[in-house]
C-alpha cells in the first residue's frame, strides 16, 4: 500500500504515486464532491436556470424588496430572522451586522429586543 498523503503535500509533489491514498482534509473532509466543488459562476447558472432564468430571479428579487417600510408585521419579523441569525452566527462581524438590521426593524416594529424584553 502507498504512503498518505494530504492534498497539499500531493500538490507540491506535483502527482501521486501509485498507491497513495489521500487523506482527507478540513476542506474536503472526505466527501469525493468537496474535492473540486463547481465554482461560485457554475453554481449560479445551475440555480438560475433551475430557478426558471436570470429573468425569474430579477422579477422575483424585484417582488421581495418591494416592501412598504411602515409595515410593523414585515419589520417585525425581519428583527426576528435576523436576531436569531445573530445569535447562531459564529463569525463577530456577521454577528454585529445581523444585530444591527435586526435593530432597525425592531425599531420601526416597536419591538424590544433586550435580552430582558
Amino acid at each position: 500500500m502507498g504512503a498518505i498523503v494530504d492534498l497539499a503535500e500531493r500538490v507540491w509533489r506535483g502527482a501521486m504515486a501509485p498507491g497513495d491514498v489521500i487523506r482527507p482534509t478540513r476542506q474536503s473532509e472526505g466527501a469525493p464532491s468537496h474535492l473540486k466543488p463547481a465554482t461560485e459562476a457554475e453554481l449560479g447558472r445551475e440555480i438560475a436556470a433551475l430557478a426558471g432564468g436570470a429573468g425569474a430571479l430579477v422579477e422575483r428579487a424585484r417582488r421581495l424588496t418591494v416592501v412598504d417600510p411602515t409595515n410593523r408585521e414585515a419589520h417585525a419579523a425581519r428583527a426576528r430572522i435576523y436576531a436569531a441569525r445573530a445569535q447562531a452566527s459564529p463569525a463577530l462581524m456577521a454577528r454585529g451586522i445581523f444585530f444591527a438590521a435586526a435593530r432597525e426593524s425592531a425599531e420601526r416594529a416597536g419591538l424590544d429586543l433586550s435580552p430582558q424584553g
